[in-house]
């Protein structure tokens, strides 16, 4: 009496294959896994704004991460910021765009110091509000 049990005639053809399949897909499925690791956030900073539109002063603060964009409007001012990193640890870069109802008035690109206070000033011509401009980046933990 044998106790063997012999494969059918297709069950052991698919065995091959489906073991064949298995090989093929294992270093596809590693290399995904090792691309599915969660890649560093990109570091976020804290501003501190000041704005003031011919005595209305609008002051709040925003946290952004590097490259993101972010907006304040006051009466018929409009400010879009972007905070960027530099090559050094204790400077950022602030690009943006001034816009006085649906006009771009300026495209500033500011750098400076970290925790230090970027400032400017935009009088349109014939215009009898000026815009000052005063923000403070920081990092965030």
């Amino acid at each position: 009496m044998s106790l063997q049990c012999a494969m059918s005639g297709t069950s052991r053809p698919r065995a091959g294959r489906w073991f064949a399949t298995l090989l093929m897909a294992g270093p596809f499925v590693a290399s995904l896994s090792i691309h599915a690791e969660p890649i560093a956030d990109a570091p976020s900073f804290a501003v501190a704004i000041e704005l003031d539109t011919g005595g209305k002063i609008v002051a709040p603060q925003v946290f952004v991460k590097t490259g993101e964009q972010f907006d304040l409007v006051s009466a018929d001012w409009r400010v879009e910021m972007t905070v960027r990193k530099t090559n050094t640890s204790s400077d950022v870069l602030l690009a943006g765009k001034l816009f006085k109802g649906l006009s771009v008035v300026s495209t500033p690109t500011l750098i400076t110091k970290v925790n230090e206070t970027a400032a400017i000033k935009v009088q349109v011509e014939g215009s009898c509000d000026p815009l000052n401009l005063a923000m403070v980046v920081s990092p965030t933990p």
